[in-house]
């Protein structure tokens, strides 16, 4: 294992052995692709990091439309050493098409972490757990900020949501100030019983996010969950990072931008699904995922 943060390592052993490699497995964005003239025979795959997008990424993120030419094109160069993307549904390859201005290859596997939420061991396992719980879970799990703020009034979220109901929060571990603002409110979790964040979201009844990707895995998770999308700087965030289309105009999705809406949606307790979000998101899981990826893998080159 060789890091990327080591000039001597990248110059000396990594790019060799990826200009040496068959296939080249990415699961972000690396400059260091651009640079290289792999074979034609290499495959570059993309596996990403999320099985559905919110935010726009590539060359529509608003950071590399406001790019110099010189940048853009450097984007450009990694993009396109791209030849096969793996996807969970024709959305995401569509938005993966667009977003790259390119026409990979599109392997209809399904996201790789798909497959743990549609093991029936972990299902089953959580399930029992989830019937020893009496109360109804709420997790607040916002998405990374380059400028982090404080958003959410946790003192108004836990005291006015219903008595049955078991607020967790969990910040993303770069977020500083979500940190510093939990350790006023001890009596909120970050954690329930010492569980990952992964099997938590089987257990969670209500899931308020905002542009984070854990929507499309919570809903493999709990398709009979609630997700609840509080983006008060809604207009800011489009305007500093940018946003998927669908996801503002769409009728899918109702975004509530006062703490007071989101509490008041919560304590209603309305029946819901999240089947038809599946449909969307999730069309291509089966959890055979890597499975599949490395029937593929062998299958080409013969192995």
């Amino acid at each position: 294992m060789y890091s990327l943060s080591s000039l001597n390592s990248l110059f000396t052993k990594i790019v060799p052995l990826l200009k040496g490699s068959k296939v080249v497995i990415c699961d972000n964005y690396f400059p260091i692709l651009g640079g290289i003239d792999f074979c034609k025979e290499t495959k570059i795959l993309q596996i990403w990091h999320a099985n559905g997008a919110i935010k726009t990424f590539g060359l529509e993120a608003n950071y590399a439309k406001n790019a110099s030419d010189k940048n853009k094109d450097r984007y450009r160069q990694v993009y396109k050493k791209i030849t096969d993307i793996v996807v969970s549904s024709s959305k995401m390859a569509d938005i993966f098409k667009s977003s790259y201005k390119i026409d990979p290859n599109i392997l209809k596997f399904g996201y790789p972490l798909t497959d743990y939420y549609l093991n029936e061991g972990t299902k089953m396992k959580m399930l029992k757990v989830k019937e020893t719980i009496k109360k109804k879970i709420i997790l607040y799990a916002p998405t990374y900020r380059e400028h982090s703020h404080n958003y959410i009034d946790l003192g108004y979220l836990s005291s006015n949501i219903s008595g049955d109901s078991l607020l967790l929060v969990h910040p993303h571990p770069s977020d500083n100030v979500l940190k510093e603002q939990l350790k006023v409110y001890p009596s909120i979790m970050t954690h329930l019983n010492n569980f990952s964040l992964q099997e938590t979201l089987f257990l969670t009844d209500v899931l308020i996010t905002d542009y984070s990707s854990i929507p499309f895995e919570y809903s493999l998770a709990n398709p009979e969950g609630n997700i609840v999308f509080f983006c008060p700087d809604l207009d800011n965030y489009q305007k500093e990072v940018g946003l998927q289309t669908d996801f503002i105009m769409s009728e899918e999705y109702e975004i509530f931008e006062n703490i007071e809406d989101v509490v008041e949606i919560i304590n209603k307790n309305e029946n819901t699904t999240l089947n038809h979000f599946n449909l969307i998101w999730n069309e291509y899981a089966n959890g055979k995922a890597i499975k599949q990826l490395i029937e593929w893998i062998e299958v080409t080159y013969e192995i």
